[in-house]
């Protein structure tokens, strides 16, 4: 069963101050900002309503982490195609606090987190008859309510992608993290050329038959590169040269060079 998190500026419909409770509407059959849709009919509550621990940001706060702020109930709202759910918060100072922000409107997201067991792209029968699915991807069919969870920034993918990265959350699957920038584009032509690449730190000859030795400047690099991309003098005057160059470096990369000398005498350079 894969899991899915979506969060959204949701609607409230009321505040109930004697019971320190929030009624709201936590999703509806609209298309969301990931172009999907979690179709509210097809939601089955149960589980919710068994366990009813209402959480902040699913869980993920590090000082809260699942400790519930208060507990709550959900149902499906046939006629009005959406769901709505009650949190009744508890008493100790941040569900207490949440509680106040949502009473003065200064917070107004919801979150939830379903676990999905159908879904599949839209038909073009559901896009004729309802036009606002055209940019739809997705819709999720059958799924379970697993909680939903009050959020002060719904809908911030940046944060969960952040969170993400930093190995704090497990990527929920459904979940779009924000795309690195793109790699540039390598020119095949030039990978086939022996040329000269570097990692920030140490400098390659790229485009040889074998793996290039690790250069530490970029001259000593400059020297294997026109080595290998000129006719070669003839063999003794060859050694000569390049066993003279060598005496200075150290034995790993003499060793390295030597075994270029090898596949170079053999024809494979």
């Amino acid at each position: 069963m894969n899991q899915i998190i979506r969060s959204f500026e949701a609607t409230i419909d009321s505040v109930l101050e004697g019971e320190r409770a929030v009624v709201a509407r936590i999703n509806t059959g609209a298309v969301d900002r990931l172009r999907t849709v979690i179709d509210p009919l097809g939601c089955d509550v149960s589980h919710f309503n068994k366990t009813r621990s209402v959480l902040w940001n699913h869980g993920l706060d590090p000082i809260r982490g699942t400790v519930p702020i208060g507990e709550g109930w959900a149902k499906i709202r046939r006629s009005e195609n959406d769901m709505i759910g009650k949190c009744r918060f508890d008493t100790d100072p941040l569900a207490d606090m949440l509680f106040e922000k949502y009473k003065a409107g200064s917070l107004r997201g919801w979150s939830i987190k379903a676990g999905v067991h159908e879904a599949s792209p839209p038909s073009k029968a559901e896009i004729r008859s309802n036009p606002e699915w055209e940019e739809c991807e997705m819709v999720y069919r059958k799924w379970d309510l697993l909680e939903f969870s009050a959020t002060g920034t719904p809908g911030n993918s940046d944060c969960v992608s952040l969170m993400v990265s930093r190995g704090l959350i497990t990527q929920p699957e459904g979940f779009v993290p924000t795309e690195p920038p793109p790699e540039p584009a390598k020119d095949p032509e030039r990978s086939l050329v022996p040329h000269i690449e570097s990692d920030g730190g140490y400098w390659y000859v790229r485009g040889l038959a074998v793996e290039s030795p690790r250069f530490t400047s970029a001259r000593d690099a400059e020297q294997l590169l026109a080595m290998v991309s000129s006719p070669p003098p003839s063999l003794s005057s060859f050694y000569v040269s390049l066993l003279n160059q060598t005496r200075a470096t150290n034995t790993q990369f003499q060793r390295d060079l030597e075994a270029i000398i090898d596949l170079k005498v053999r024809g494979r350079v």
